[in-house]
């Protein structure tokens, strides 16, 4: 093959723009962002992942709440309570897309520990699950949710309830296996990770050498 002189070479071709750099560092800027947000969503609920997928199926009986060390307690761990929940003092909320309403009670006896129960939207009153006995999922009030900040505000300036900076909900009903979307959720923010990663690196190379990938010189049969 001979290389082409100067007046062979095609003159669309030679007009068409150069690649702007400007447009490839924002494409890199936008997959560095979905990977940065990917990742944050990963870490986020990592505590999820880690109790819907790999808890114990089986819950630790904790005892009556009065008689329960705070320092035994472990995050993300599937537990059962005998407790008498302080129903004067409840609070009540919802979620967003949620179909019903969250209550909140500190226990008797215990004040570094509320239980949380979610009930339906008409559950006839005499259908609701009994108290004294809840099961589900222990976490820190602290990353409990946002909503969990209205409550402490609540039960500290209107119920006269002090609550501990150690304080711990127990999540009744939330048991391991549940949500199995959760583990959908993680293979999701993974692919789209990986695949930005790979993405990145190639833009990457681009912006470095743009004349990468592009053949030498134009040629025609010799």
């Amino acid at each position: 093959m001979g290389r082409m002189r100067d007046d062979e070479l095609d003159a669309d071709l030679l007009a068409l723009p150069t690649p702007s750099r400007t447009r490839g560092l924002t494409g890199v800027a936008l997959t560095v962002t979905v990977m940065i947000l990917s990742l944050g969503l990963m870490v986020l609920y990592r505590g999820d992942l880690r109790y819907f997928f790999f808890a114990d199926r089986s819950p630790r009986d904790l005892g009556a709440a009065d008689q329960v060390s705070v320092g035994t307690l472990a995050e993300d761990e599937y537990v059962t309570l005998r407790a008498m929940p302080m129903a004067a003092r409840a609070v009540r909320f919802r979620r967003l897309g949620s179909s019903g309403v969250f209550r909140v009670y500190p226990v008797a006896g215990q004040s570094r520990i509320l239980v949380e129960r979610f009930i339906e939207d008409g559950t006839p009153a005499g259908r609701a699950k009994p108290h004294g006995i809840y099961t589900g999922r222990m976490v820190r009030m602290s990353r409990a949710g946002s909503a969990y900040k209205s409550v402490r505000a609540y039960l500290e300036q209107q119920a006269g309830t002090p609550v501990p900076a150690d304080a711990w909900v127990l999540i009744d009903g939330e048991a391991p296996g549940d949500r199995y979307w959760t583990v959908a959720m993680y293979a999701m923010l993974l692919f789209f990770f990986g695949f930005n990663a790979v993405i990145l690196v190639r833009n990457t190379r681009k912006i470095a050498d743009p004349d990468a990938g592009e053949p030498s010189s134009l040629g025609t049969p010799g």
